[in-house]
């Protein structure tokens, strides 16, 4: 019996009778009851394919572009799927870079096709669809060094390419099959404050201004990427959009209703401030209002509204990628809003702290220090998609795991259920984000629903996966640490396959080793110092003397 054979009998059988696994195994880990009723859209960054799979990994619909996804996909009312595309550009090249946007009938015909990818110019990592039809897109727009200099910004904050990349939203009707009409625009170098230099533009004292942007705030670092807004969504109740800034640690509330001419000023629209931030969030140190120690946001991602009717409605959720050095957490934040504008005190806008937190169990369990997302479910659970752990996980009200997924897709294409990295490589099957339809959703109407396969194929009853009680997280038991000449890495099930990688502190593979239950690896080549030992859910420090 081969060996690849030899281990999918043992993980159907584990699978059947309890044992607990790794979630380094591709494919659905666990299903529960209380998961919520619905269809789960992703689109891998590794794959020109996009999936709406069931609660049982089966796919439902599939859809194909020429292109890999520059990051997201949402499904539109009538059923169609709105895709960003990812276009080479060796000018604005930072990451979560797109350039355009399609979008898909569910047949996978391709309906309408956007492209905005120039040397100053180009659509990067959200869209957001709105009612009337139109889409909402994040856009690095290049500022020359003359342009940052005369903003205010310090000389010496200018990166090398001595340019500044701001950030415009842009609101585009697509008119298919290529065509398309800019509506509305909005542009961050409107709404600039400075207090480096009184002869510039944008002069004033940052703390009096919270409605803008300190263009000296820079707290990662000389970088021409500043803002690198990731995330967009839109409130038509309020008429408003939020945004995030995960160089800056906030997210930004904007006003929709204005003119595209009263975007540009401070003054017009439904809450007379025009094109200025009507609430930020997260770290009141950008605009002087904080400490260090008043930050709550550390790199978030996919910050949006809850809908009404769920939980915590009207309130924002988001991914809080770096709430500590090995572990991220979920937020919930509800702003102090009244009408259509936000209360803001002395000092920092409220709230002090997030109206609710999740905390995987342990902390490390959950943790991706780039990309991810999360969105609310109308039963109360939480949809969250940890993309370097390449995971989405259903978390019920009361914080227990409903269902958990193994993204097949990886960087050397589609694998099976005993998928095992041969590498601690965090590019094999990440997705930026997923989001969950109910049956109800008016997209599914008259569709055909029937599940096929489940994308890494080898289909199995769902009855069998629904029927296991639990996959409990693996951690292991590394000693001696530090060691000298040999470590024992022992897992909690003695039926347990532990495939293990040692990495130096350049990320360079050391040693690799494969065993059940415990294995023990040879450091007596290695040079004393620090090392990292990864079983692809986690990474632990392990020290050679």
């Amino acid at each position: 019996m081969n060996s690849k054979r030899k281990l999918y009998i043992i993980l159907l059988f584990s699978l059947l009778s309890g044992v607990a696994w790794s979630q380094k195994i591709a494919g659905i880990l666990q299903n529960k009851s209380g998961v919520a009723a619905g269809f789960i859209l992703f689109s891998p960054l590794n794959s020109k394919q996009t999936y709406l799979i069931d609660e049982c990994g089966r796919v439902v619909n599939e859809w194909t572009s020429n292109f890999f996804p520059g990051n997201t996909s949402y499904l539109l009312p009538n059923g169609n799927l709105v895709r960003t595309k990812r276009l080479e550009n060796n000018i604005i090249s930072g990451g979560g870079g797109g350039g355009g946007v399609e979008i898909f009938g569910w047949g996978s015909n391709l309906i309408w096709s956007f492209e905005l990818n120039t040397s100053v110019n180009r659509l990067h990592h959200d869209i957001a669809p709105l009612p009337n039809g139109n889409i909402l897109m994040n856009v690095w727009s290049i500022k020359t060094e003359a342009e940052a200099l005369e903003a205010g910004r310090n000389s010496a904050l200018i990166g090398a390419e001595r340019v500044v990349w701001s950030e415009r939203i842009i609101e585009v009707r697509p008119i298919p099959p290529s065509d398309f009409e800019i509506v509305w625009q909005w542009s961050l170098w409107d709404h600039l404050v400075q207090d480096f230099d009184d002869a510039k533009q944008n002069y004033g004292v940052v703390h009096d201004h919270p409605e803008l942007v300190d263009v000296n705030f820079v707290p990662q670092g000389v970088i021409s990427n500043w803002i690198h807004m990731n995330a967009i969504d839109f409130n038509a109740k309020l008429n408003q959009i939020v945004v995030s800034s995960p160089f800056l640690n906030e997210i930004w509330v904007i006003d929709h209703s204005t003119t595209t001419a009263e975007a540009a000023l401070h003054s017009g629209g439904s809450s007379g401030k025009g094109g200025d931030l009507l609430y930020r969030w997260g770290n009141p140190q950008s605009y002087g209002a904080g400490m260090p120690s008043d930050r709550r946001l550390f790199g978030q991602h996919d910050v949006k509204w809850i809908a009404e009717g769920y939980p915590y409605a009207q309130s924002f959720i988001l991914f809080n990628n770096n709430k500590g050095t090995d572990y991220s957490s979920i937020e919930i934040i509800t702003p102090p809003l009244s009408g259509l504008n936000y209360s803001r005190p002395e000092q920092a806008y409220g709230p002090a702290n997030p109206t609710y937190t999740f905390e995987s169990t342990p902390k490390s369990s959950l943790h991706s220090r780039i990309m991810g997302g999360v969105e609310m479910l109308a039963n109360g659970n939480l949809l969250i998609c940890s993309s370097l752990q390449g995971v989405l996980v259903e978390v019920g009200a009361a914080g227990d795991t409903v269902w958990r997924y193994k993204s097949p897709v990886t960087a050397n294409g589609i694998v099976g259920r005993d998928y095992f990295p041969t590498e601690p490589n965090f590019a094999s099957d990440n997705n930026f984000r997923a989001k969950k339809y109910p049956p109800s959703f008016s997209g599914f109407n008259g569709k055909d629903l029937t599940p096929q396969e489940p994308v890494e194929g080898e289909p199995w009853a769902c009855e069998t996966i629904t029927s296991l009680t639990a996959v409990e997280e693996i951690y292991l038991n590394i000693y001696p640490n530090p060691a000298n000449d040999f470590i024992t890495v022992q897992a909690t099930s003695n039926e347990m396959l532990l495939h293990v990688v040692i990495t130096d502190v350049l990320g360079r593979v050391m040693g690799k080793s494969l065993g059940v239950g415990e294995i023990t690896m040879n450091l007596s080549g290695f040079q004393p110092g620090i090392y990292f030992l990864s079983d692809d859910l986690k990474r632990y420090k392990i020290v050679k003397q």
